[in-house]
């Protein structure tokens, strides 16, 4: 019974000594089974590398013990490295591994780097390298570099990164680059609107073109009125030509207003004498508020001098509108008598009011006779003055 027992045992030894481990059933080498037994004996060491770090209170003592393990880690393995940069969960180790890392990696393979950055978590300092990433990249290889981005799928971070390289992009072929951009969806309106202005800045004219043929009305509405307003700048005569001839809707009477708007702080003089010539129109108050607002702050005299020539409408009521708030601080007299000539009943009443109210508090006496002498209704001036009274008394 014992010899027995002890063959059963002596067979039982020879098998676990001499039979074949079970990873060879992979077809592994005797260095990969090493290799394979080293990368798990590492990753457990590695896996208190963070705890090491957070544990360092001295930001330069951690920062060298980043840069004595990291350097020697990303020589012998670097995928393993990256992995566990990947998965660090303390943030500030995360981001403080990661900028040490980035030169490293940039100059090995920019790709590499680029898909680490990814990779992280959306953090402030993801920017930071995404950008770090994009400049080494695109002064070397532009193209691989836009090729990379466009095959990202859809979210914040290629948008952010297409951001980054259109600078470039719209100086190479601006047409084509807005119109990707276009093409996006909504996840990169911001990308449509950075590249636009781009172009405005060296072609405003072929990007306000461009961009009155949008199919989609939303990104047509959104971007199309600033173009043309960098276009008013440049030739005012031009862009308000091409805004006026676009088809009749609220983007027309947008971009309309926005070249009116620009050309008004260059010339308002020239803005006035041209809405002489246009009939009434929304547009036309809209520009006439522009003009007033202006002027009215650095001309007051020729602003009223071109009031005065006005015919009577919706225009003038807008201008007047402005005109009488601008100068309602210096001259509360002369701003309660040009609020007088709005027509429209209820904006005049309105006006009136405010300024009455303003008025009251700088000059009462002046403004009381005013008010009583005004086209405002008798139970409208009591309500005033009888407001004066009660804030006069508080």
């Amino acid at each position: 019974m014992r010899k027995a027992f002890i063959v059963c045992l002596f067979s039982v030894v020879t098998v676990m000594f001499l039979a074949p481990p079970a990873y060879s059933q992979e077809n592994l080498s005797n260095c990969e089974v090493r290799d394979r037994s080293a990368n798990r004996v590492k990753r457990t060491v590695h896996d208190g590398f963070e705890t090491y770090l957070q544990s360092i209170l001295d930001s330069a003592q951690r920062q060298r013990a980043i840069e004595s393990r990291v350097g020697m880690w990303i020589q012998k393995n670097k995928t393993g490295l990256l992995n566990w940069a990947e998965n660090v969960s303390d943030l500030t180790i995360q981001a403080e591994v990661a900028r040490y890392l980035m030169p490293l990696l940039v100059a090995q393979d920019p790709e590499v780097a680029a898909n680490f950055v990814r990779s992280l978590p959306s953090a402030p300092f993801r920017s930071e390298l995404l950008t770090q990433v994009l400049q080494a990249w695109t002064r070397n290889d532009w193209s691989t570099a836009l090729l990379w981005t466009q095959h990202l799928p859809s979210s914040r971070f290629k948008e952010e990164a297409l951001i980054h390289l259109s600078y470039r992009w719209v100086e190479v072929d601006p047409e084509a680059a807005v119109d990707y951009a276009s093409s996006s969806g909504p996840c990169n309106s911001q990308l449509l609107a950075t590249m636009a202005a781009q172009w405005e800045q060296f072609d405003a004219s072929a990007a306000a073109e461009w961009a009155a043929n949008l199919s989609d009305a939303a990104q047509r509405k959104q971007i199309l009125p600033s173009l043309v307003a960098v276009w008013a700048r440049q030739m005012p005569n031009a862009a308000l030509d091409f805004a006026e001839n676009l088809p009749p809707d609220s983007t027309r009477d947008d971009a309309v207003i926005s070249a009116i708007s620009a050309w008004s702080r260059e010339n308002p003089k020239a803005v006035a004498g041209w809405l002489d010539q246009i009939p009434d129109s929304f547009a036309k108050q809209e520009a006439a508020q522009q003009v007033s607002t202006i002027w009215a702050s650095n001309d007051p005299q020729a602003a009223e001098e071109w009031l005065q020539n006005q015919p009577p409408g919706d225009s003038r009521d807008s201008a007047i509108l402005i005109y009488s708030s601008v100068i309602a601080h210096n001259t509360p007299a002369k701003a309660f008598e040009w609020a007088s000539q709005i027509q429209a009943d209820n904006v005049r009443r309105h006006q009136l009011e405010i300024l009455g109210a303003r008025w009251l508090k700088q000059d009462p006496n002046s403004a009381w006779q005013a008010i009583l002498q005004s086209s405002l209704a008798d139970s409208e001036k009591q309500t005033l003055l009888k407001n004066s009274r009660r804030n006069t008394n508080q």
